[in-house]
């Protein structure tokens, strides 16, 4: 919790720099690049992080060299087709500076494909110190000289060139603070067919992952103007606080030590879902209730003119991120039980609420519609992840229904006496 709290610290003090030497557009673009790399990276997931925590036993060289193969083909790949998506990308968008920012920074995952397999034998065996530390010193240096290079020379190459900087630092360190034997190029065929049978599912889940966390800025992507992309960027980087503290605390602690649990013992799964739920609602609660309730203010107060319509923005999706976080302690349950099947279609029925009602809300009502979208399908996906809870015996929802009912009175108690955010 505190490595998530001081990552996001130093990403907001950066964020607040950079929308002072660049212009919105800059932040529209690169929100467009990341966006194909991020779907690239979850179309190309072929489960081996998933692979080396949910393996049982002990892992010898043969099955972590395999391991590292892959991550390494992977990277490889990655490399090859984002540069051949450059010129797609760019045309289709528009904007023919993307085809040399695209290419650039297609150098990143072939990099990345050499990190040091044995961060993930540690969260294997739920010791997560040094990955802490690894985390936050690759993330700090990296701001450090990206802020140095913006203000000797503000330009969006800075931001490009970043990503390259970030991943060579990541693959140095991650070598530095996990002294072990070093992994050699070797695919095991047992090892591999074991790898990608694991994850067969999670190829799939991955890329569906993707559309139901980031569908909403593919589809805002086309809608509006790179500036306006640009300050849709600041408002979803706030809302989206509450699924990324979810998401850290799911996969980095929770997913194994779900796992481990429930291997054992049900009914101690169940004895431990009811202690992590209030944990997320006293972690999320508060974020939702400010955002929602003071998320105008907050932007007027820390950006200029040019990225106050964020405010409103970040209100609507804030409040729908309230059920978001009263399914948070549920929603990695089936990866948790190694269905990552189940888990494939829960992203699945998540996406197609997200497009059905942002396209409905973009039809009549444009922008707002767009953005007020993303907070129903929250609300809508909610009693999908209550259906499948209870496929696992997950029966207690009352905690929940408390926690919605107080965070949403409150919200629209200030919205009746602040004003709606519109």
């Amino acid at each position: 919790m505190v490595a998530d709290l001081y990552s996001n610290v130093l990403r907001l003090g950066a964020n607040l720099i950079m929308t002072r030497l660049l212009y919105p557009e800059a932040f529209g673009l690169m929100m467009i690049l990341n966006l194909m790399f991020s779907a690239l990276e979850m179309l190309s997931d072929l489960g081996i992080r998933s692979a080396l925590i949910v393996k049982k036993g002990e892992i010898d060289g043969r099955y972590l060299n395999t391991a590292w193969t892959l991550s390494v083909l992977r990277g490889l790949l990655l490399a090859i087709v984002a540069f051949g998506l450059a010129y797609p990308v760019a045309t289709y968008y528009g904007h023919d500076e993307l085809f040399a920012m695209i290419a650039l920074a297609s150098l990143a995952p072939l990099i990345n494909g050499f990190c040091s397999p044995h961060p993930m034998l540690s969260e294997k065996n739920v010791q997560f110190g040094r990955i802490v530390i690894w985390k936050s010193t690759v993330q700090t240096l990296a701001m450090l000289i990206l802020l140095a290079w913006l203000l000797i020379h503000p330009t969006i190459w800075a931001l490009v060139a970043n990503g390259i900087v970030a991943a060579i630092l990541n693959v140095l360190i991650s070598y530095r603070m996990f002294p072990a034997e070093r992994p050699t190029l070797h695919l095991d065929r047992p090892a591999a067919l074991e790898i990608v049978n694991i994850g067969k599912w999670v190829v799939i889940a991955s890329a569906l992952t993707f559309l139901a966390r980031q569908g909403d800025s593919v589809i805002i992507s086309k809608w509006v103007t790179a500036e306006m992309l640009g300050v849709f960027s600041i408002a979803l980087g706030f809302a989206k606080l509450v699924e990324t503290l979810v998401e850290r605390i799911s996969w980095s602690l929770l997913f194994p030590v779900y796992a481990e649990i429930q291997a054992s013992q049900t009914s101690r799964f169940n004895q431990q879902l009811g202690k992590v739920k209030l944990v997320l609602y006293a972690l999320c609660g508060p974020m939702v209730l400010f955002f929602a309730i003071f998320g105008s203010d907050f932007i007027k107060l820390l950006y200029d003119p040019r990225y106050h319509q964020a405010g409103w923005m970040l209100q609507l999706m804030a409040a729908g991120s309230a059920f978001f976080a009263a399914g948070s302690a549920i929603i990695n349950i089936p990866m948790s039980f190694g269905d990552s099947y189940r888990h494939m279609l829960l992203q699945f029925s998540r996406f197609v609420l997200l497009l059905s009602a942002m396209l409905v809300g973009g039809w009549y009502s444009g922008l707002p519609g767009l953005v007020a979208g993303i907070a129903v399908s929250q609300a809508l996906f909610y009693p999908v992840l209550i259906a499948m809870a209870r496929r696992y015996g997950v029966r207690n929802f009352a905690p929940d229904m408390v926690f919605l009912a107080v965070t949403l009175s409150g919200i629209a108690l200030a919205w009746s006496l602040r004003g709606m955010p519109l």
